[in-house]
């Protein structure tokens, strides 16, 4: 488990008998503890001695005389033996102050106390003590979350209500919670009270600032042997990017000890998340689920609604994973917007690409080769409204909904043309039908009557434009294979499953398995 090891002191009255220089100010590695990086395995603990002086005791004919260490002998004793050799070197601060840093190495045993002295000789002066300290070994660890450096939460998760816990998920309720229990650990100290007002925990914002147990921050308190805390965050966030890893730290004194990564994540199968309810008139359920939600952010889906009850708008197939209801459910006075989408239950489900590969798909993969599917289908809307030229979207006529497209489009009501001579059906300024209005667009009565130069879009009545045919009369679903042609996302790629934050889903406990 990685640690911090720590030294505890006290601190003894300074003096200075220097004629030359005045001591302001020192301590030996602070002034209660010196952090010692993680990697620090071992009892032998490096720790510095600062030693502060101002410019204006100097004499002006010895202005140089601590300049360089060696005019200055700083000797550092533990328990009476001298502790050499100790590299040393000069700083200068902005007030023209000089500090001289020094570093000892010295080993002691977790719970023992050490005492550390430091002297000085001047020149032509004598050897004098200018401080020294006491010091207690001890060993901070964070035990919860992630306490074990080997337990990382990608390949080695660690449930909830266990020490080391790296994985986290928001409650099913609304709104949803998210607790994070912290604990930490400390050898060699009887009292976890002489140290708790300095030791704190942090954890990322997850959307938001959490709230913490003793309404001071991450400050820790004392339960038992142990030093403890709870962070909590009322309400999932809006955005699937402020899910996923966070990184947790145990401080002591405001500096880091140690951190670890956590990750957390969103309940699947609920709806609690603050999108709205992100679903269409007559489409099943009232509000979309959080893996809706939060897939649909990830990707960027435009205009994208949940509705699980697409079998009540298909015809003859049974049931639908997804739709573009302003193609699929096309007619002259239909009210969809020309860029919505539905997605369905099912896009959550295990399905075969369609591209050709047959390659198995599932969660947030299946999810994302479907929206490409109907993204697809808006491409072709808008390509081939456009073909209509100044005719799409004129209100009152047979080209207000754009492009018809089947079920109800055939060879005898579809709209597929543009107009000819003068831009009106037929010929110009004549009542092609025989009814009581010239040259209308209310129906297609005028529209291609004999002897005129409107144009027929699709010569082969399959809905498709020759235009995108390679020739005509296909005996391929053009309009479908394009779209399948789309769907090339496989189930092992890694950009998709690092965008799933679900529980269950691909990133929780088992890596890569959707259900678990």
């Amino acid at each position: 488990m990685g640690s911090i090891l720590l030294i505890c002191c006290s601190p003894v009255s300074a003096q200075n008998h220097n004629p030359f220089f005045e001591v302001s100010d020192v301590h030996i590695g602070g002034n209660d503890y010196v952090l010692v990086p993680p990697d620090v395995n071992s009892n032998s603990i490096q720790t510095s001695v600062d030693i502060n002086y101002r410019n204006n005791d100097i004499p002006s004919d010895g202005s140089t005389v601590l300049s360089e260490a060696g005019n200055v002998d700083v000797s550092v004793y533990e328990g009476g033996s001298l502790l050499s050799p100790m590299p040393h070197t000069w700083s200068d601060d902005d007030q023209g102050n000089k500090t001289l840093g020094l570093q000892a190495t010295y080993d002691a045993a977790l719970g023992t106390t050490k005492e550390l002295s430091v002297s000085y000789t001047p020149p032509e002066g004598e050897s004098s003590p200018i401080n020294e300290k006491e010091f207690t070994m001890l060993k901070l660890d964070l035990i919860t979350p992630a306490g074990d450096e080997n337990n990382d939460p990608v390949n080695n998760p660690i449930a909830v209500g266990n020490d080391g816990a790296n994985e986290f998920t928001f409650s099913s309720a609304s709104p949803g919670v998210l607790t994070i229990q912290f604990k930490a650990g400390a050898t060699g100290i009887s009292d976890m009270n002489d140290i708790v007002d300095k030791v704190s925990f942090s954890i990322d914002n997850v959307g938001q600032v959490p709230t913490w147990s003793n309404g001071n921050g991450g400050q820790a308190s004392v339960s038992g042997n142990y030093l403890v805390a709870t962070a909590t965050f009322t309400g999932l966030p809006a955005s699937n990017s402020q899910l996923g890893e966070k990184t947790v730290k145990l401080l002591y004194d405001g500096d880091v000890v140690e951190e670890k990564i956590i990750e957390v994540f969103f309940p699947r199968d609920a709806d609690n998340h603050p999108g709205g309810n992100q679903t269409p008139s007559g489409g099943g359920s009232s509000r979309a689920p959080n893996w809706f939600h939060y897939w649909n952010d990830a990707l960027g889906g435009t205009n994208v609604l949940y509705n699980d009850n697409l079998k009540a708008f298909v015809r003859g197939i049974g049931d639908a994973y997804a739709m573009t209801p302003a193609m699929y459910l096309w007619s002259s006075s239909m009210n969809y917007s020309k860029t919505e989408i539905w997605m369905s239950e099912k896009s959550l489900y295990s399905i075969m690409r369609q591209d050709g590969s047959q390659q198995s798909i599932s969660g947030i993969h299946t999810f994302a080769n479907l929206l490409k599917h109907e993204e697809k289908h808006i491409d072709q809307i808008a390509l081939a409204d456009s073909l209509l030229g100044n005719l799409n979207g004129q209100a009152g006529t047979v080209f207000e909904k754009g492009w018809s497209w089947p079920p109800n489009s055939n060879q005898f009501t579809h709209n597929h043309y543009t107009l000819g001579f003068g831009d009106k059906p037929g010929e110009p300024n004549v009542n092609d039908d025989g009814d009581s209005t010239t040259d209308e667009l209310t129906d297609l009565s005028e529209i291609d009557h004999v002897s005129t130069d409107d144009v027929l879009l699709d010569t082969d009545w399959d809905n498709v434009p020759d235009a995108w045919e390679p020739t005509l009369a296909t005996t391929f679903d053009l309009i479908e294979d394009q779209a399948y042609a789309e769907e090339t996302i496989s189930n092992n790629d890694d950009a998709y499953l690092k965008l799933d934050w679900g529980d269950p889903g691909k990133q929780h406990e088992t890596l890569g398995e959707h259900s678990d």
